[in-house]
């Protein structure tokens, strides 16, 4: 007898690793690559409430053009940042620009938003 194609074990994998009693969630989506989080449980049943969860809302994520992954405001700046201290030291930038708009950015913009996802924010966060 064959599974359907949308049964749990062909759309992601539970496991634990050597050691732990934690279950995890282990699934690839075509072109985003693989994913695995832990579920922060030992219970079986809760770990494939929360395994679901996890991939119908990263699939969901992927069906509507956004990554899969979502990053946070400040990991986002903080790339930024570095993109300006590079510029700076190629001498693309002024000096005094890898200086202020850092502390600017960080003071302001990530002490705002900070661990909000970067998607999430709204034209009503900007005002």
């Amino acid at each position: 007898m064959s599974t359907p194609a949308n049964a749990p074990g062909e759309r992601y994998q539970l496991f634990r690793r050597a050691g732990s009693t934690r279950w995890q969630v282990r699934f690839s989506i075509k072109g985003q690559g693989q994913f695995k989080r832990s579920l922060d449980t030992d219970d079986e049943r809760e770990a494939e409430r929360r395994a679901e969860a996890i991939w119908y809302e990263a699939t969901y994520r992927a069906k509507q053009g956004l990554t899969a992954k979502t990053h946070t405001f400040e990991s986002v700046a903080e790339a930024y940042i570095a993109q300006i201290l590079r510029e700076v030291e190629r001498e693309e930038r002024r000096a005094d620009q890898g200086k202020s708009e850092p502390a600017v950015i960080r003071r302001y913009f990530v002490g705002y938003f900070g661990d909000k996802p970067i998607d999430a924010i709204t034209e009503a966060d900007l005002e």
